[in-house]
């Protein structure tokens, strides 16, 4: 507000004073206290007028004295200001003048005119109650006939009878029942949403004046109601919804929080928030339901699939489907699981398994080679695994008992945590193999292997090396150099199979680089480096 001080203080100051020196003092007439303000202050000195127009008779009259002092008044439109003669300071802004004074407390900024490079200007109006501006025209005919002496007269007026004062002070019980209006729309919508909505009160004593003005309090408070909404897409959301009887929101100095005790949701917030909803969200989803799981579980089991196995022993499990959120399947028994990450971009229900091939599906989607994923599809009732070109019908449980499943599983990481990153050979028949892990946080986790089919041996690792030409893998026993897939080594792994170099005791010797995709059974099958090791995915079983 001081800036709006400032604004105020050269025009309005002076011109109080002046107000102040011609009224010569309130006198009570009689025993009613009818007030007499003296004569009018004498208008100031007037350097220019101008009328502007608009469509449906919109009009803007301005007269300027001073060097940055201005009458306005708008008239013909609906709007709270038309019919007030406003006290204006002129600034220049680049090559926009901006008129300026104060409405309900805030610096209000109703006309501003524009010039554009080729010299033309355009004058815009902005007006509560107008959707966006309005243009208007600047009128060479009425301008020079505008009585500014009459909008002075006005001005005193309306300055003596508090209607200047009434629209310009803040008024704080307006402006919360603007907010106040505006969050019970918002918990008419979440109530069409969530079927449901608990009764809303803002602590308005936790409010100042100057964050009242500054912020809306309506849509810091909402952030929550958009949380319900977003979450209300699934029935455990809903109901969690329906056990809250009331939300509280209140303004605190410098964060967020949400807490929920006896079905109130106290949810404060800050003029530091951002992402508001998300936050919410977030909060949301941490807080326990009727049952004891947090809403998080209980979102995750309504959005999860479980499958049982045609003789009745195994259990798949397809987690939520969400970018932010855990992919991928679970695969075991009601004792155990083994969760197996999956990259959100494959599709839901689709798993990563070499061992198994299928030439009908895409060699190129979305940068994954599909012919060696398998997957389950959800349908209906039933579910169809699919392992290579194998098939076989699940059964698929009900909510209920698939709650009960993956509530008492015990969930493990899979013990296949791994994926192919490299394979060569040398003219001897030594294969030389690299792999690596399968999650963000182990890919570059490397192991190196080097021996006959089915004779390999992981070597030790000494470090890891990358640079504009590939990587070198350093072991005790030597280095693995890789060379970078450029076109100039595209094509001398094509000409001649050189790819990869075996540097022992600083003697480099050529190996011939063998592509990953057409070798999975190779690798997983015959080098010996997998052998008798079970992935615990569906496809080991079925």
């Amino acid at each position: 507000m001081e800036n709006s001080t400032i604004r105020r203080s050269g025009l309005a100051g002076a011109l109080l004073i002046a107000l102040a020196l011609g009224c010569g003092g309130a006198t009570a007439e009689g025993g009613g206290g009818t007030t007499n303000h003296g004569p009018p202050p004498p208008a100031p000195t007037f350097t220019s007028t101008h009328v502007l127009t608009g469509p449906d008779g919109a009009r803007v009259e301005i007269a300027e004295f001073g060097t940055e002092d201005a009458y306005l008044k708008i008239m013909g439109v609906r709007s709270p200001v038309a019919g007030i003669v406003f006290p204006i300071t002129v600034r220049q802004n680049g090559r926009r003048l901006e008129y300026t004074t104060i409405r309900d407390g805030q610096d209000y900024y109703p006309i501003h005119k524009e010039t554009g490079p080729d010299g033309s200007t355009r004058w815009t109006l902005y007006a509560p109650g107008l959707s966006e501006g309005l243009t208007l025209e600047w009128s060479e005919e009425l301008s020079p006939t505008l009585d500014a002496n009459a909008l002075h007269a006005t001005f005193v007026e309306q300055s003596r009878d508090g209607t200047l004062e009434a629209i310009q002070r803040f008024d704080r019980e307006a402006a919360q029942a603007r907010n106040d209006e505006a969050l019970a729309r918002d918990v008419a919508r979440t109530g069409e949403t969530c079927g449901a909505t608990p009764e809303w009160s803002v602590d308005w004593s936790s409010v100042s004046d100057e964050i009242l003005q500054e912020k809306s309090i309506a849509g810091y408070c909402g952030s929550l109601l958009q949380a319900f909404r977003n979450l209300c897409r699934f029935e455990a959301a809903k109901a969690f919804v329906a056990t809250i009887d009331r939300v509280e929101c209140s303004w605190i100095d410098d964060s967020q929080n949400l807490s929920l005790a006896d079905g109130t949701v106290t949810w404060q917030v800050s003029a530091g928030m951002t992402n508001g909803h998300q936050k919410a969200a977030d909060a949301l989803l941490a807080l326990a339901t009727a049952n004891g799981d947090t809403l998080a579980q209980a979102l995750a089991y309504e959005q999860s699939s479980v499958c049982r196995s045609p003789d009745g022993e195994h259990i798949l499990i397809v987690h939520p489907h969400r970018q932010d959120g855990q992919t991928g399947i679970s695969y075991g028994t009601t004792e155990t699981v083994y969760y197996s990450p999956q990259d959100y971009q494959v599709g839901r229900g689709w798993f990563f398994d070499p061992r198994q091939q299928n030439e009908g599906n895409s060699r190129n989607f979305r940068g994954f080679d599909l012919r060696f994923f398998s997957h389950v599809d959800v349908e209906g009732d039933s579910c169809q695994l699919t392992c290579g070109e194998r098939e076989s019908a699940w059964t698929l449980l009900s909510n209920e008992e698939a709650r009960t499943v993956i509530r008492g599983a015990e969930s493990r990481p899979t013990p296949f945590d791994r994926e192919p990153y490299a394979l060569a050979r040398d003219r001897r028949g030594i294969y030389y193999y690299v792999d690596r892990g399968n999650t963000p946080e182990t890919r570059r986790d490397f192991h190196v292997y080097r021996g006959r089919r089915g004779q390999m041996e992981r070597l030790q690792m000494t470090d890891i090396v990358s640079d504009s030409e590939g990587e070198i893998f350093a072991t005790a026993s030597g280095s693995l150099r890789l060379l970078v897939d450029s076109e100039e080594g595209d094509t001398q792994i094509e000409e001649n199979g050189v790819g990869a170099h075996w540097i022992e005791r600083d003697r480099p010797k050529e190996l011939r680089r063998i592509p990953i995709a057409e070798n999975y059974k190779l690798i997983m099958e015959e080098l010996g480096v997998y052998l008798g090791e079970r992935f615990e995915l569906p496809c080991d079983d079925h």
